[in-house]
């Protein structure tokens, strides 16, 4: 199928794109399709888009078109869940800050990430994720919205949670834009 865009994003660090639900012995475990592989919802990936543009200085009236209102009502653009193509899960622990920067009894928090490499064979190789982003059916493809969310896909440079902490450096690539719907 062709999609108006399709990317890329290649984990340049460990990668936490959350549920918020504890569960497997871990306080926050990573987002999964039906079938357990690890994703990045297409929800994440909609959202920092939309943040990249903001911070770029993109007026919000520009962002409704493609993305809609912020309550999250409307939008001509969908968006994928990333998917992984090849990863390793894993875990990382670290002491939970609390007001004034303190740590207090029972803070540690151990969460699922995703390994920013993955192993064949002997060699080491990246962690990649593929997306597609694409018109809602039946809307007519718009190329000033189309060329929005590209410039937007294009700046994300951090992705998920505890970026600073140094987790969710990415990069993007896109291989394909176009106009399908």
């Amino acid at each position: 199928m062709n999609h108006a865009l399709d990317y890329l994003l290649v984990l340049l660090s460990d990668l936490h794109v959350g549920t918020g639900i504890p569960g497997g012995g871990f306080d926050d475990r990573v987002a999964r399709d039906a079938a357990g592989t690890p994703i990045v919802p297409a929800t994440a990936i909609k959202g920092a888009i939309r943040d990249a543009l903001v911070a770029a200085g993109v007026p919000s009236d520009a962002l409704t078109r493609p993305f809609g209102k912020e309550d999250g009502d409307g939008g001509v653009v969908w968006f994928s869940d990333a998917e992984c193509l090849d990863c390793t899960v894993g875990s990382r622990s670290h002491v939970a800050l609390g007001e004034g920067r303190t740590t207090r009894r029972g803070s540690l928090v151990e969460i699922e990430t995703i390994q920013r490499l993955v192993r064949k064979g002997t060699n080491w190789h990246p962690v990649v994720f593929r997306g597609y982003i694409d018109f809602l059916p039946g809307i007519p493809p718009d190329a000033k919205s189309l060329d929005l969310v590209a410039k937007g896909l294009a700046r994300l440079d951090t992705l998920g949670a505890r970026t600073r902490r140094g987790y969710g450096r990415i990069a993007v690539a896109i291989l394909h834009e176009g106009q399908a719907a």
